[in-house]
């Protein structure tokens, strides 16, 4: 009876070290995720001298650029799944697409949400963004006058 509790206490304890290991150490092949940050700009107007970013706007270009952490990944061997107001864009989509385009409308009142899915050679997914969320403002000009200006009557 003692050979039999040996045995059944070697075999728990085998089990028991192999649930460990297998969930503790990553599978052979398992890629760890990576993380990707989308950018965006944007096509609209703005002075050489302007400090701040320019902001989507009607009928506008928006481009995003998926940009990976890892310098020793190259891009192009990766495949881009990109995701429209959570619609697959099939055409956009694909090797080394890591830049996606759309068009604002002529409405502005739409918003826009971008995400990307980013897999291996193998099409295993190593990297999913969260959603970039684009809202289209009203275009709007400051002129800045100085304060000893003056019109004349005819303008």
């Amino acid at each position: 009876m003692d050979k039999f509790n040996s045995k059944m206490a070697l075999i728990c304890f085998s089990l028991l070290a192999v649930y460990y290991l297998s969930s503790v150490m990553p599978a052979q092949g398992q890629s760890s995720k990576i993380e990707v940050t989308l950018t965006w700009s944007t096509d609209t107007y703005i002075p050489l001298d302007y400090p701040g970013k320019s902001l989507p706007s009607r009928e506008s270009t928006v481009e995003i650029v998926a940009n990976i952490d890892l310098s020793n990944i190259n891009p192009q061997i990766l495949t881009y799944d990109w995701f429209f107001n959570d619609r697959i864009q099939e055409a956009d989509s694909g090797l080394a697409k890591d830049i996606f385009k759309f068009k604002i409308g002529k409405s502005i009142n739409g918003k826009y949400k971008v995400r990307v899915e980013i897999k291996d050679e193998q099409g295993v997914l190593i990297a999913s963004s969260i959603s970039l969320n684009i809202t289209p403002t009203e275009p709007e000009i400051i002129l800045e006058i100085p304060q000893d200006y003056q019109f004349p009557a005819n303008q």
